[in-house]
């Protein structure tokens, strides 16, 4: 694999021209290559890693159920992880509906001036999505158990399932990819070390109390699982440190007693503290501990 402009090796089985803004697979036709051209975003991606210090250590050449010749370019560099960062970003990853929160905390951070970024999900719209597909897949079912399998009825069910299901997958990829790419940007502008608070088996139990479909747990969860595991790989890949770190939610960030539920809505869900009367949304406690324990100068005062 080579990515360099006028290479003249065709040993490679694989060979990135930037010249001609194509790949060329070689090896499956005596004496000839299989030319992929490169999107301008495909040419862009490629030169922004190169631009990292990067360089090409493997492609894995395949074709799909689809019946389409794919190529996977995976770039690798060695990088120096920078251990003196004294800034961090908390992110807070939280049940599907309730969203995903994330701060900046610096040493100069105060508890007055603690602005919480959230973004969450259009839950509805996957949820409407998810019941379409639901709804056609049982009447594909009911058509093959009467033997209508080839039918055209059965067909075009079918491909509408499987749209509608293509839809909610891609939503939440994009989603999160977006999510990865905002957090890390902020990450980089404030040199700052990454904390994520999140735990698998809390966001299953989350999940399940809503009493969601056992389909659209799995959905959900195999999107937080993917936000994580790309946040992580992102981090890695510029040197950035990070860490897991569980905050408490529901213990009060002043007082540190126990709080308890005074509203809960579809979007929020607002908890209170007994003893000395801090309010405060579930999703944003986290974030207070995260400032109290990180920044250990800090003495939270309640202000009433």
């Amino acid at each position: 694999m080579k990515t360099k402009i006028g290479e003249r090796d065709k040993s490679m089985l694989v060979f990135v021209d930037l010249t001609k803004n194509v790949v060329r697979v070689r090896g499956f036709f005596k004496g000839k290559a299989i030319i992929i051209p490169l999107k301008d975003s495909e040419v862009k991606y490629i030169k922004e890693r190169l631009n990292e210090g990067a360089s090409l250590k493997l492609a894995r050449v395949y074709v799909d159920k689809k019946e389409y010749f794919n190529v996977d370019l995976v770039f690798e560099k060695d990088v120096e992880i920078d251990f003196d960062r004294v800034n961090h970003v908390v992110v807070d990853v939280n049940a599907v509906n309730y969203g995903i929160s994330y701060i900046v905390i610096t040493p100069r951070t105060r508890i007055e001036n603690l602005k919480p970024v959230k973004r969450r999900l259009d839950v509805q719209y996957i949820e409407n999505l998810y019941n379409k597909t639901i709804t056609l897949e049982r009447k594909c079912g009911t058509l093959k158990r009467l033997g209508l399998k080839y039918t055209e009825e059965y067909q075009r069910l079918r491909l509408e399932a499987k749209s509608c299901r293509s839809k909610i997958y891609r939503y939440i990829r994009d989603f999160y990819n977006k999510l990865v790419h905002e957090i890390i940007q902020v990450v980089k502008t404030t040199r700052s070390k990454l904390i994520i608070d999140f735990c698998d088996d809390v966001q299953i139990r989350k999940l399940l109390e809503d009493e969601l479909p056992k389909g659209l747990v799995k959905i959900y969860f195999a999107g937080l699982r993917r936000f994580v595991n790309l946040l992580v790989n992102q981090v890695t890949w510029y040197g950035i440190p990070y860490e897991f770190k569980n905050f408490p939610s529901t213990k009060c960030p002043f007082c540190e007693t126990e709080m308890i539920l005074i509203k809960k809505t579809k979007t929020e869900r607002i908890y209170k503290c007994l003893n000395c009367g801090f309010i405060a949304d579930r999703d944003e406690v986290p974030l207070y501990w995260a400032l109290k324990i990180l920044n250990k100068e800090v003495q939270i005062v309640l202000v009433s």
